[in-house]
C-alpha cells in the first residue's frame, strides 16, 4: 500500500507538470478560437445569459414549437455554452491545489487498476501501455464524445484528446516503476 501511494503522489506530482508544460505552450492556444472583440463578446454574453449554467442553442428543452426549433437548428450558429457570470481572479485561490487533488485522485486509481492486473502486466514497458490505453479509452469516451455530440471543435477535442493519453502515458511512466508484480516465493 505504501507504494501505491508514493508512487500515486509522485505520479500526481508528474501530472500536473505536464499538465502546466502542456497547457502554457503552443497546444493551449490551438486548442481555442479567437473572438475579434472581448469586450463586445462578453457584453453580449452577460446580456444572453446572465446566469451561470451550460446552455445548448437553440434551446429544445420546452420548446412550444418543434418546427421553429428545427429551423433555428438548420440556420445555426449552434453552440454549447459554459457561463460563470461573476467573475474571478485569473488563477483562482485553491485551484492549483484542487488540480493536484484532481491529478492524485486520477494516478491512485490508474495505479489501483495496475494493482488489479498485475499478473497481465509482467513488465515496466506492459504497465506504461497499460496507462496509455486507459487514457486512450477516457479520450474517446470524453473528447470524442464531445466532439460528436457536444459541438466540441476538432481542434478542442483533438488538444484535449492527445493531453489526456499523454498525461495518463505520464503517469504510467512513474505508476510502472512502483506497482509490480509479486515475486515469487
Amino acid at each position: 500500500m505504501k507504494q501505491l501511494v508514493i508512487g500515486s503522489l509522485l505520479a500526481a506530482v508528474a501530472a500536473f507538470v505536464f499538465g502546466a508544460a502542456y497547457w502554457m505552450g503552443p497546444a493551449g492556444r490551438l486548442a481555442m478560437s479567437q473572438v475579434p472583440d472581448d469586450d463586445a463578446a462578453q457584453a453580449a454574453i452577460a446580456s444572453a445569459f446572465p446566469e451561470s449554467g451550460s446552455y445548448v442553442l437553440p434551446q429544445r428543452m420546452d420548446a412550444p414549437d418543434q418546427a421553429a426549433w428545427e429551423e433555428r437548428h438548420q440556420r445555426g450558429p449552434l453552440a454549447v455554452i459554459h457561463v460563470q457570470a461573476e467573475g474571478a481572479p485569473v488563477m483562482r485561490p485553491g485551484v492549483l491545489l484542487r488540480g493536484f487533488l484532481h491529478s492524485l485522485a486520477v494516478a491512485f486509481l490508474l495505479a489501483f487498476f495496475m494493482l488489479l492486473m498485475r499478473r497481465a502486466l509482467p513488465s515496466y514497458r506492459s504497465r506504461v501501455v497499460f496507462a496509455a490505453l486507459v487514457g486512450l479509452l477516457a479520450m474517446l469516451q470524453g473528447e470524442v464524445s464531445d466532439h460528436v455530440w457536444w459541438l466540441h471543435s476538432s481542434a478542442w477535442s483533438a488538444t484535449v484528446g492527445v493531453y489526456t493519453v499523454l498525461v495518463f502515458t505520464v503517469m504510467g511512466l512513474v505508476l510502472a516503476a512502483f506497482v509490480k508484480p509479486r515475486q515469487a516465493a
